[in-house]
């Protein structure tokens, strides 16, 4: 059945599909507005730019009217994926109440990119987050971080670089870790799920002054039934480096 009403939630989410699609496919609202137009079969006089820019821009309210291509757009893109909802209803979780007009901390544009993740071989000993000259003797990158979409929470998806390249101490494989990221000016909490074993791994990060993603990651380990091991790995060192242009 084709949806005919949106409440504001449907709006949000729709808003941030479309615009990480957009970044994503290099697009501004003109060509934005063919595309659109084209996937829904309508005339461009139908999708109006100035009502689309308004709702990328979330200025004023949209009527229901308008909507409805939108959201037969972002279907027919496969724009909204379950992990989509996800991080909305997770930053929505988290959004603050009372009468602030910012229903929650916006994570910001900049930090959807693709990042080198590096890991420290030093365990974490303290509850602080360290800058990352105190790291001591960081690994090699072994794989790539890669952030996107826009406000509340972002989509994140960790990838490995190479057939060889384990991952932190053998922790993960392929397929990706996949989850999303949380924004508590000025932290950052990822949490992610291991495609393979279903469990969970979380990141806390800083920003530094040069683009890094500084902090501590942990993650679960597999259990056999019986056992009296740890569920979990130790406290590690992390730095999430901007990854080179040619990378992204």
């Amino acid at each position: 059945m084709r949806q005919t009403s949106f409440d504001q939630a449907d709006r949000e989410k729709m808003r941030a599909a479309i615009l990480a699609f957009a970044k994503q496919n290099k697009l501004g609202a003109p060509s934005l507005q063919l595309r659109i137009a084209e996937a829904t079969k309508r005339s461009v006089d139908q999708i109006p730019l100035k009502t689309l820019q308004r709702f990328l821009k979330d200025e004023g309210r949209t009527n229901d009217g308008f909507m409805i291509p939108i959201a037969e757009f972002v279907a027919s893109v496969g724009a909204i994926t379950p992990l989509d909802t996800f991080a909305h209803e997770l930053g929505a979780f988290f959004a603050r109440s009372g009468t602030e007009k910012e229903a929650a901390n916006e994570v910001p544009a900049r930090f959807a990119r693709t990042y080198e993740i590096v890991a420290g071989s030093a365990k974490f000993k303290n509850i602080k987050v360290i800058r990352s000259g105190a790291i001591e003797n960081p690994d090699e990158p072994y794989g790539r971080c890669v952030i996107s979409g826009t406000g509340r929470s972002l989509k994140v998806q960790e990838l490995e670089t190479g057939s060889d390249s384990g991952g932190a101490d053998g922790a993960f494989r392929p397929p990706a870790n996949e989850g999303v990221v949380l924004y508590f000016a000025p932290l950052l909490f990822m949490l992610l799920r291991n495609n393979l074993t279903r469990l969970p791994r979380v990141y806390w990060l800083r920003e530094q002054e040069d683009g890094k993603l500084v902090g501590h990651a942990m993650h679960s380990i597999p259990l056999e039934p019986g056992s009296i091991q740890v569920p979990y790995s130790e406290l590690r060192n992390h730095e999430l480096h901007p990854a080179p242009e040619n990378m992204r």
